[in-house]
C-alpha cells in the first residue's frame, strides 16, 4: 500500500512536471510565434511608411519637374512676373502647397508666389538652416527636403523641399523650392498610421534631425539631432553603407529614441530622399499581447493541476480509506470493534521484548454463554458479546489493551501488576459482566472466569503469559464466576494433563486399561449387583484416577473409544462371572455425557448386550446430573428407548449438579444414587442427615430404587437403614476389585 502511495504521487508528480513542461514549450513557442509576427507586422509597416513617404515626396518631386519644365520653357524662370502666375496658378490646386519661391544659384530669391510676405530670406546661403540643403540642392538632380521647421507666416510646420532647374546643357539656372504643410501634406499617411499602436519616425540621415513623426506635431521634435549612433551600432554587422544601398529592411531591440523603454526596431533606408524610415513599437505591447493568451494559458494549467490534484488526492484518500478499513478489518474484530488476534499477533512482541515494561493479561471466558446461541440463536449471542465487549471498554484505561481472542473469551491486558490491584479489577469486570443483559424481552443472567498471568515472572515470551493466564482461566472457570492468578501448581496441573493426554492415545492401543467392579449389597452383605469402575494403570505415569482421566478423555474425543472398552470389557467379564458362579446379578455402567449423544450409543448397547447374552434387566445405565445440560428431549428420548429393553436408569451422585423434582417426574429414572460427599458427613452434619432423609423420601414417594454410595462404617449403614434405604455400595462391605477378586467374592 506504501509503494501504491509512492507510485500514485510520483505519477501525479510526473503529469505536474510533464505538463509544466509543456506550460514553457507552449510558452517558448508562442512567445517565438508572436515575436516572430510581431516583428512581421512591424516590418511591414515601416515598409508600407517607407513606400508612402517616398511617394508623397516623389508625388511633390513631380510637381517640382513640372514647374521647373515650364518655367525652363522659353526661359519663363527669368520672368518674375510669369513666375509668379504659374506659382499662384499650381497653388490654388495643391492646398497642402504653402507656397513657392525661386533662387539663383547663389542662393538669392528673386521669385515666389504672391502669398509669401516680404519675410522670407533673401539669400538661402546665408542662414545656417538653408545652407546645406540649398548648396545639396544645386548639387543634386534629385529633390533635396530640407530640415522640418515651424514657419512663423503660416504659423505651421512645414517641410522644406527643393530642387534645381537645369538648362539644355545641364547647367543650374534656379532652384525651386516649396514648402510643405506638415498636417495636410502628409494627413493621409497619418490616417493611415493612427490604427497601429507604433511610433513612426522619419530620420534624416544627412544631418540626424527628426523629418517627420506622425504622432508628434511639438516643434520641439524638429529643432534637435538625434543620437543617430544606435543604428550605426545596432546594424554593423549587417554594413552600415550596404543596408542603405540595399534598402532592406532590418529589426532590432533597443531604447526608444525619446526614452528607456526597451522597444522593438525596424528600419528602412529611403536612399532617394535620404531618409530613415524608423518604426517602433515598445516591447510591453508584444508582453501584454503574450500575457493575455499566457494568464490564459497559466490559468488552464493552474486547473488543470489542481483537478489533477484533486483526483490524484481523491485517489489517494480512496486507498487510504480502503488501506484503513482493510488494516481494521485485520486488526479488529468485525463484531464488537475490539482488537482481534491478528492486531495482537503482530503487537505482542513488543510487549515481551527485552526491556518492555511489566505488564499482567487478564484471560476472561463468560461462563455459560454457549447456552445463548444453543437456546435462543447466535444473533442473541452477538447481542451479548457486544454488550459485554462495552463493559470491558468502560472499565478498561486509555492504556489498556483489549482483545476479542476467539468466541466468548477475551484478552485484557492492563499495566497493572500489584495483586490487590488486580484482584480489584478481576472482581469489578466480573461483577460487571454478571450484571443482567437485557436483549429485546429477554434477561440473560451471565457470569465470567478470569485468569491472571503476568510478564516477565511467569514467562518470557507472550504465548507463554497467555497459555498460564488461559490455565488459570480454567481453573477459575471450576468454581465458576471466579478468579484466579496464575501459579506453578496450576502449570503442573497443566503438565500432568497434558502427559495424562498423550499417554490415554495410546493406552487403549497398550491394553492399559482395565475394569473394576465393586459390588452392591443390602445390609446383610448379600451381593446385589455391581457397578463397573474403568482403571488405568501406566507406566510411566502409575495409576491415574477415573475423575482425571475420564474428563481428559472428553475433551480430546477419547470418550467414543473408552466407553466402547467399558462396556464390551464389562459385559464380556460380567457374562462370564455369572457363568462361573452360577449367580445373577446386576451390573451398572457409567455413561459420560459424550458417549450418550453419540447417534450410534443405543445401537451399540444393544449390540454388546447381544453379544455377551446377558438378559437386559440386568443392566443399568448410570448417568448423571450434568447430563441435562444438553438436549433434555433427546435425552428423554433416548432413555424411553432403553426402558422398552428392560435396561434400567439410574441417576447418579443425585443432589450435587441440575436435577429437580421436574426433571425426575419426566424422565424414566428407576433408581437414585445418593453421593458420597453426603453420606460422608450424615452423622456430623444435619443439613446432610435432611439433605438425604429428603432424598430417600423422594425416592420412595416416586417408587424409584436408592443406592448409597461410600458407606465405610456401621453407624452410617444403621441410620441409612432407618431411613429407608435398601441397597448400600462402600469400603464397608468390599473395594473395587477385579474380575477375578470378585469371582471369589461371589464364591464366599
Amino acid at each position: 500500500m506504501s509503494f501504491f502511495r509512492k507510485k500514485l504521487w510520483s505519477i501525479y508528480y510526473i503529469l505536474l512536471i510533464a505538463a509544466t513542461l509543456a506550460l514553457i514549450l507552449f510558452s517558448t513557442l508562442f512567445w517565438n510565434q508572436i515575436q516572430k509576427q510581431f516583428i512581421h507586422e512591424q516590418e511591414s509597416l515601416t515598409k508600407i511608411t517607407a513606400n508612402s513617404i517616398e511617394s508623397i515626396f516623389l508625388q511633390y518631386e513631380t510637381l517640382l519637374d513640372v514647374l521647373g519644365f515650364q518655367l525652363s520653357a522659353n526661359n519663363t524662370y527669368n520672368s518674375v512676373h510669369q513666375t509668379q502666375k504659374i506659382f499662384d496658378h499650381i497653388l490654388d490646386k495643391k492646398s497642402a502647397v504653402l507656397g513657392f519661391a525661386l533662387a539663383r544659384p547663389n542662393g538669392v530669391i528673386y521669385a515666389k508666389s504672391s502669398n509669401l510676405t516680404h519675410n522670407l530670406v533673401n539669400n538661402l546661403l546665408e542662414k545656417e538652416e538653408t545652407r546645406s540643403t540649398f548648396l545639396k540642392a544645386v548639387a543634386s538632380e534629385n529633390m533635396v527636403i530640407g530640415r522640418t521647421y515651424f514657419h512663423s507666416t503660416f504659423k505651421n510646420i512645414i517641410v522644406p523641399i527643393r530642387k534645381a532647374i537645369r538648362s539644355n546643357e545641364n547647367e543650374v539656372v534656379s532652384v525651386i523650392m516649396s514648402g510643405i504643410d506638415l498636417n495636410r501634406g502628409f494627413d493621409f499617411l497619418k490616417t493611415q498610421l493612427d490604427e497601429y499602436e507604433k511610433d513612426i519616425v522619419l530620420l534624416r540621415e544627412y544631418d540626424s534631425f527628426v523629418q517627420f513623426e506622425p504622432h508628434n506635431h511639438n516643434i520641439s521634435t524638429y529643432l534637435k539631432k538625434v543620437d543617430k549612433s544606435f543604428l550605426i551600432t545596432q546594424l554593423k554587422e549587417f554594413d552600415y553603407d550596404k543596408i542603405k544601398e540595399s534598402e532592406k529592411i532590418y529589426s532590432f531591440k533597443y531604447k526608444t529614441l525619446f526614452g528607456d523603454e526597451t522597444a522593438l526596431f525596424s528600419v528602412k533606408y529611403i536612399k532617394k530622399y535620404e531618409l530613415w524610415a524608423v518604426v517602433m513599437a515598445p516591447y510591453s505591447l508584444l508582453y501584454e499581447q503574450f500575457f493575455q493568451i499566457e494568464i490564459i494559458a497559466l490559468l488552464i494549467f493552474l486547473i488543470t493541476s489542481v483537478l489533477i490534484y484533486q483526483l490524484f488526492k481523491k485517489i489517494y484518500l480512496h486507498e487510504e480509506k480502503k488501506k484503513e478499513q482493510l488494516y481494521h478489518q485485520a486488526n479488529f474484530d468485525e463484531l464488537t470493534s475490539l482488537y482481534n488476534r491478528t492486531y495482537l499477533s503482530r503487537f505482542e512482541k513488543s510487549l515481551t521484548i527485552k526491556g518492555s515494561k511489566p505488564f499482567s493479561l487478564l484471560f476472561i471466558d463468560i461462563d455459560n454463554f454457549k447456552n445463548i446461541n444453543d437456546n435462543y440463536g447466535h444473533d442473541y449471542g452477538d447481542k451479548v458479546l457486544i454488550e459485554a465487549s462495552k463493559r470491558l471498554i468502560s472499565i478498561a484505561s486509555s492504556q489498556d489493551i483489549l482483545v476479542r481472542h476467539s468466541g466468548d473469551e477475551f484478552l485484557f491486558i492492563t499495566y497493572i501488576t500489584d495483586h490487590e490491584e488486580l484482584r480489584y479489577l478481576a472482581r469489578k469486570i466480573i461483577e460487571l459482566l454478571s450484571q443482567p443483559y437485557f436483549i429485546e424481552q429477554y434477561n440473560f443472567m451471565l457470569g465470567a472466569s478470569i485468569g491472571i498471568a503476568q510478564f516477565p515472572q511467569d514467562g518470557s515470551s507472550f504465548d507463554e503469559i497467555k497459555r498460564y493466564a488461559d490455565f488459570a482461566m480454567y481453573e477459575a472457570k471450576s468454581h465458576k464466576n471466579h478468579y484466579c492468578i496464575f501459579e506453578n501448581k496450576i502449570k503442573n496441573n497443566y503438565i500432568k494433563q497434558f502427559e495424562i493426554e498423550q499417554e490415554m492415545k495410546l493406552g487403549l492401543m497398550k491394553k492399559e486399561f482395565y475394569m473394576h467392579y465393586q459390588p452392591q449389597v443390602d445390609s446383610n452383605g448379600n451381593i446385589l449387583g455391581v457397578e463397573a469402575l474403568v482403571r488405568w494403570h501406566n507406566k510411566n505415569l502409575g495409576v491415574i484416577p477415573p475423575n482425571e482421566f475420564i474428563q481428559i478423555a472428553e475433551s480430546i474425543g477419547l470418550m467414543k473409544n473408552l466407553g466402547e472398552f467399558i462396556l464390551k470389557t464389562t459385559l464380556m467379564e460380567i457374562s462370564e462371572l455369572q457363568r462361573l458362579s452360577n449367580k445373577r446379578f446386576k451390573v451398572s455402567i457409567n455413561v459420560s455425557v459424550k458417549q450418550f449423544m453419540q447417534k450410534e450409543f443405543y445401537e451399540t448397547v444393544l449390540n454388546m448386550i447381544k453379544k455377551f447374552n446377558i438378559p437386559s434387566e440386568l443392566i443399568t445405565l448410570e448417568i448423571t446430573e450434568n447430563m441435562f445440560i444438553e438436549d433434555i428431549r433427546y435425552i428423554a428420548r433416548l432413555l424411553r428407548k432403553f426402558k422398552k429393553h428392560d435396561i434400567a436408569i439410574s441417576l447418579d451422585d443425585f443432589g450435587t449438579g441440575y436435577s429437580s423434582l421436574n426433571i425426575l417426574k419426566k424422565l424414566p429414572i428407576d433408581e437414585l444414587k445418593i453421593d458420597k460427599s453426603f453420606v460422608d458427613d450424615i452423622l456430623r452434619s444435619k443439613e446432610d442427615l435432611h439433605m438425604v432423609e429428603g432424598i430417600v423420601s423422594i425416592a420412595q414417594k416416586l417408587n424409584l430404587d436408592i443406592v448409597a454410595e461410600g458407606i465405610e462404617n456401621r453407624q452410617q449403614l444403621e441410620c441409612l437403614e432407618q431411613m429407608g434405604c435398601r441397597v448400600y455400595q462402600g469400603y464397608l462391605f468390599a473395594k473395587p476389585m477385579s474380575k477375578s477378586d470378585l469371582l471369589h467374592f461371589l464364591e464366599k
